[in-house]
């Protein structure tokens, strides 16, 4: 009886301990279930930030190469400007090169800088007859040594195209015009058709370009110098030292501003190229060939 109740505790305590390891053995079953879970939940997440990181990693490559790529296009760019520069500074030199040569060797005695030549060099090479030109200047007529008469203008300049007449003034001001028609004292009109003339001022550095309003740019005939439509060079009686050569005296109205400024472009003011006032005695007057070589 006493064996019987040792071996029934001893069956009791084998039970109890079965059913122990059991539910620890199902307890680890799930933990090992929730863990598997957990396991997998971070595996996604951690594949979702590889994923991430692959992405932030192109877009950053990506990036990276729009900036090497603006960087390198700002210095071909910055390149680009630097040759530009350069190639600018070595025409303008030539530039200033071919103006020293031309007015060191220009015959005048009115001009006296070289900045008034590239002026005028300027405006001519926007033509597209002068474009790729070397220009110069042949004085074909001057008022003090070949006389002061309409008639000794156009003994010296009839029938020669391309020409700049220059005068200057009791009072300093020196301006003249660009006709590329040749003159003649036979015709007594106005000169049609040439948008390439031009007037300009010396004294304020001025070019008034031809309008296309008005064809008549400058005025032919026997008892009249060159006239550009919008002031006299020399008016209808010819030149005379002594005499006053007035604006607005011609019954035109050469010389008004609302007349000048339909003909030319760029005047402000009435007698704008004889410094404002109204009268000038012509102390000079040169005539000039252009030569494009």
């Amino acid at each position: 009886m006493k064996s019987f109740k040792i071996l029934l505790v001893f069956l009791i305590v084998i039970q109890f301990s079965f059913s122990i390891n059991t539910n620890e053995t199902v307890e680890k079953r799930e933990d090992c279930s929730s863990l598997r879970v957990l396991n997998n939940k971070l595996m996604r997440q951690i594949q979702a930030l590889q994923k991430k990181i692959a992405n932030l990693t192109q877009e950053n490559k990506e990036l990276r190469e729009f900036k090497d790529n603006i960087i390198r296009k700002e210095e071909e760019k910055r390149r680009e400007q630097e040759k530009k520069e350069e190639e600018e500074k070595r025409k303008e030199k030539e530039k200033i090169k071919e103006e020293e040569k031309i007015f060191k060797n220009l015959d005048t005695k009115i001009i006296t800088k070289r900045e008034e030549v590239g002026l005028l060099i300027n405006r001519l090479k926007q033509d597209k007859n002068y474009n790729n030109s070397k220009i110069d200047f042949k004085l074909l007529y001057r008022g003090t040594v070949d006389g002061k008469s309409a008639q000794d203008f156009h003994r010296k300049c009839d029938g020669i195209k391309k020409t700049i007449s220059i005068i200057k003034t009791d009072n300093g001001a020196i301006f003249g015009g660009y006709a590329e028609n040749a003159w003649s004292k036979n015709c007594f009109s106005w000169v049609m058709d040439d948008l390439n003339s031009f007037v300009f001022s010396l004294s304020l550095m001025k070019i008034y370009n031809s309008t296309k309003l008005h064809n008549e740019k400058y005025h032919m005939g026997e008892y009249s110098g060159p006239q550009f439509y919008g002031y006299t060079v020399a008016d209808y009686t010819g030149y005379t030292a002594s005499q006053h050569k007035p604006f607005g005296s011609n019954s035109q109205g050469l010389g008004r501003y609302d007349d000048v400024n339909r003909h030319f472009s760029g005047f402000t003011s009435n007698n704008e190229l004889n410094l404002g006032k109204n009268y000038y005695y012509i102390s000079e007057i040169e005539v000039f060939q252009v030569i494009d070589k």
